[in-house]
């Protein structure tokens, strides 16, 4: 890693980069911790809590996807559909989008864990009606 406008001797950059890795596995046991336990009490809620985390990912994928499918644009105009460059074009454009949604799913998971537990009782009920 070369720091060009704050240059640093190598044995300080080192030990930057380890502290940085330290403070990165504690934020991510943190969450890793926050997000099994509320995954447990929703697991401890049946098939509505089930349910309702299904239908929250199911509607933040399919949002996702649309905004930045739009975001990301459409194919080059000089290129013409039906070609291979545009084919080429539109799976790297769809790996682009993919993984934005992605990230941003990582980001919202602890929120819809919030929203399925609160929306679990509703998901009962959903199932309770299809059932008669």
């Amino acid at each position: 890693l070369e720091l060009k406008f704050f240059p640093l001797p190598p044995e300080e950059r080192a030990r930057l980069l380890r502290e940085a890795a330290r403070a990165i596995g504690r934020v991510r046991r943190r969450v890793s911790t926050a997000t099994q336990g509320l995954s447990d009490r929703l697991a401890g809620l049946g098939k509505g809590g089930l349910l309702s985390y299904g239908f929250l990912n199911f509607a933040w994928y399919t949002l996702a996807i649309a905004v930045q499918w739009r975001r990301f644009g459409g194919v080059s105009p000089g290129i013409p559909e039906g070609t291979a460059a545009a084919v080429a074009m539109s799976a790297r454009k769809f790996g682009r989008v993919f993984l934005s949604a992605y990230v941003g799913s990582q980001v919202t998971k602890i929120p819809r864990l919030w929203a399925a537990l609160v929306l679990a009782p509703l998901g009962n009920r959903a199932l309770r009606a299809a059932e008669r």
